[in-house]
């Protein structure tokens, strides 16, 4: 890791830096009325209790020599110089700096709102002291860092309040810093997919779909999705790797789609291809993204949306069935990814019995029991539907499918089971 270069400075210095940037990977703007009103309050209370307040740290990152990201801090310092625009004749550089983000723009407007009705009821005295006070008194650690990769170690390691960094905000500032060099509406389009999607759908979307898909692809185990996995989504450069054979189809790919915001031809994504960085990985997000919901909503096939409501039942709100359900999609996706609808109405029963006979046959199933279960001796359809070039050799997954025993007594799953001739009464000849 770089040295950290480390200092205390008052708020008027800091929001003064003419080289404060918002980088395109920070999270929007998310501070509401009340935490705006929480911080006048304290520091109102004080001005009479303390000489000095120390308002928090904050972490930059050096790039270049005109450039000082905000890494760590980016809401307290917005929302300290709205407050300082409020107070009067004082427009810091970062003032000016565009919030794209809708959600940016909403908040921004009503706690500017909120501000100027606190600041409206101080008295002409009181308006200068608090403004003195909070240029002058009020302070922050400071902390650069000259690589962003350092500096987000560090603020992981330091972030004892507020919200720790995800491993998806760390491969958003990646794949962004991959594009150098491209132009602002490219890096503002990979953004806008990113933060459209949200970072709950995110988080599921890449931590328990991709990850877990790709790994019992090759076979590997999964477990939960952490920063240090994130190399899983990284992978190549096809502007600066040279030319490896294995590039070679990515690289005429990127002449039949280049950037468009207007683009209507899908690029061939795959889930398991090699990791494109830049903007080829948000939007590959985007596509899982919306593949996700396009299989799930009903939309693909009248009959696959009728047969998913046998995964409703009374008890499915359980850990354990939901852990279950999250399998079965897994492995639909993984399905379409790779044959599409070829043979899907054949095949995605297959895939829910296969998914489902965890759940009926253990009294429990925890997020790490479908891990285990996928790699239980010839079970992985993962690894064999990456292996299987026609969906028609996935007939196989039926050998294993008859139960051997049921602790779960779920009527909807079971009837899948009986209609097939796999239930465990079939197997005793009752």
């Amino acid at each position: 890791m770089s040295k950290p270069i480390t200092d205390v400075k008052p708020i008027g210095e800091i929001v003064n830096l003419n080289q404060l940037t918002i980088p395109t990977y920070q999270r929007p703007y998310k501070w509401q009325v009340r935490h705006v009103l929480q911080l006048l309050n304290d520091i109102e209370f004080a001005i009479r209790t303390q000489p000095v307040y120390r308002i928090g740290t904050f972490i930059f990152e050096k790039e270049g020599e005109g450039v000082l990201n905000i890494v760590d801090g980016q809401q307290r310092l917005t929302t300290l110089i709205i407050i300082l625009y409020e107070l009067g004749d004082l427009v810091p550089a970062l003032l000016n700096a565009k919030f794209a983000h809708v959600e940016s723009q909403k908040n921004i407007k009503a706690n500017q709102f909120a501000i100027a009705q606190w600041v409206a009821r101080l008295s002409p005295e009181e308006h200068n002291e608090f403004k003195n006070y909070l240029l002058t008194q009020c302070e922050a650690v400071t902390i650069q860092l000259n690589n962003l990769a350092d500096a987000f170690q560090f603020f992981d390691a330091q972030n004892s309040r507020g919200k720790a960094l995800d491993p998806t905000d760390l491969l958003k500032a990646f794949h962004l810093r991959e594009m150098e060099g491209k132009e602002p509406d490219e890096k503002r389009c990979c953004a806008n997919i990113w933060d459209e999607i949200g970072e709950d759908s995110l988080k599921s979307l890449i931590g328990t779909y991709l990850y877990r898909i790709r790994l019992w692809s090759r076979g590997k185990h999964a477990g939960p999705f952490t920063k240090d996995d994130i190399d899983e989504f990284k992978g190549s450069n096809l502007d600066k790797s040279p030319d490896y054979s294995y590039l070679i189809p990515y690289k005429l790919n990127e002449q039949f789609f280049p950037f468009s915001n207007t683009q209507t031809v899908t690029y061939p994504f795959q889930i398991n291809q090699v990791i494109i960085n830049g903007r080829r990985f948000f939007e590959m997000i985007g596509h899982y993204h919306q593949m996700k919901k396009h299989l799930f909503d009903g939309t693909i096939s009248l009959a696959f949306h009728e047969f998913n409501k046998h995964s409703e039942y009374p008890e499915d709100y359980r850990a354990g069935d939901k852990y279950t359900k999250i399998l079965y999609k897994s492995a639909v996706m993984c399905y379409f990814d790779r044959f599409g609808l070829s043979e899907f109405e054949q095949n995605y029963p297959l895939l829910f019995m296969w998914a489902y006979k965890q759940r009926i046959e253990n009294i429990s199933v925890r997020y790490l029991s479908s891990n285990s279960y996928v790699h239980k001796e010839r079970n992985n359809v993962f690894r064999l539907m990456q292996e299987t070039l026609n969906p028609e050799k996935l007939s196989v997954i039926r050998d294993g499918l008859r139960l051997s025993e049921v602790k779960k007594k779920i009527t909807s799953v079971r009837a899948i089971f009986i209609n097939e001739n796999l239930d465990l009464i079939e197997l005793n000849g009752k």
